[in-house]
């Protein structure tokens, strides 16, 4: 599961800002050993949370090359930029530049841990929409959005496919033990 995004160098010693998917940086700041992985935007999943403004997947173009390499964090330092962490090996901005666009990959169990009314966005894809309590079609990706993750919905009518914010005024109830997701605004299938 992605957990962070790798960002710009920050500073001379080769630390590296991180963007926390979540928005929360103590479950990284206990992360050692960890899998980066460039070109996969994090499939098949990632951690944002389910609550507006939060980061989502993006699309994995069918040219982009998956590169994984194993990486050891030395040590964090945070502050008002936020969290930044320096990878052994990587000592100078130009080394940990080449870390730039990695996804930080962890076992969802080192993920942060959910609260009330939170999902990992990659737990949405699969779920089957539901509108007016009529199955209607299948969550088939979440893509980045401006504000919002979007919900790419595979319609069972024709096969064609919609996109949704993940607002509440459009999502309703989500029930992942049942695998279902409800639709509040049918109007944005048209």
């Amino acid at each position: 599961m992605a957990v962070a995004r790798v960002g710009a160098p920050r500073g001379l010693a080769g630390y590296v800002r991180l963007k926390s998917y979540s928005g929360e940086t103590e479950h990284l700041k206990r992360l050692k050993v960890v899998t980066l992985v460039r070109g996969s935007a994090g499939a098949p999943g990632q951690e944002g949370r389910g609550a507006p403004g939060a980061d989502a997947l993006r699309s994995l173009r069918a040219t982009e090359e998956i590169r994984t390499l194993r990486a050891t964090i030395v040590e964090f330092e945070e502050g008002e930029w936020g969290l930044s962490a320096h990878f052994a090996g990587y000592d100078s901005p130009e080394k940990a530049r080449e870390l730039t666009g990695y996804d930080i990959m962890v076992p969802r169990s080192q993920a942060s841990p959910l609260k009330a009314n939170e999902w990992y966005l990659c737990d949405l894809v699969g779920l089957k929409v539901l509108l007016d309590g009529q199955f209607i079609g299948e969550v088939a990706g979440v893509l980045e959005g401006g504000a919002d993750p979007l919900l790419e919905i595979l319609l069972c009518k024709g096969g064609t496919r919609a996109i949704v914010p993940f607002r509440s005024q459009f999502v309703g109830t989500i029930d992942t033990d049942a695998g279902s997701l409800e639709l509040l605004a049918g109007w944005l299938l048209e």
